[in-house]
């Protein structure tokens, strides 16, 4: 059995911790990534059925314990030039939890 210092086993550790937390950062950002791409495409598909989405800016913080969209001043219309419908919010907020996507 290979015995090694502990020196040794301590740079071991510290260099798979680094390693972990420098995988988990990438997740993160191309999590955040994918959650604006599928929110602009999401907006971009009511609007080609006519409806109106507007929003003023669209991000996601919250790192690294979870992933908060946050869209300002939405407005999200039926279609037409006077919509049977529409509603309005200064901010709009979901949250997601890295560690479990699948609930919003």
């Amino acid at each position: 059995m290979l015995k090694l210092s502990p020196n040794t086993r301590y740079i071991i550790l510290s260099f798979i911790v680094v390693l972990a937390i420098i995988a988990y950062t990438i997740y993160w950002f191309v999590l955040e990534d994918q959650i604006e791409n599928g929110i602009e495409k999401w907006a971009e598909a009511r609007r080609a059925d006519g409806m109106v989405v507007e929003y003023n800016s669209l991000e996601v913080i919250g790192f690294p314990l979870r992933m908060q969209a946050q869209a300002t001043n939405v407005r999200i219309a039926g279609p037409g030039k006077n919509p049977g419908w529409q509603w309005h919010s200064t901010l709009l907020i979901g949250n997601v939890l890295p560690y479990n996507i699948n609930h919003i």
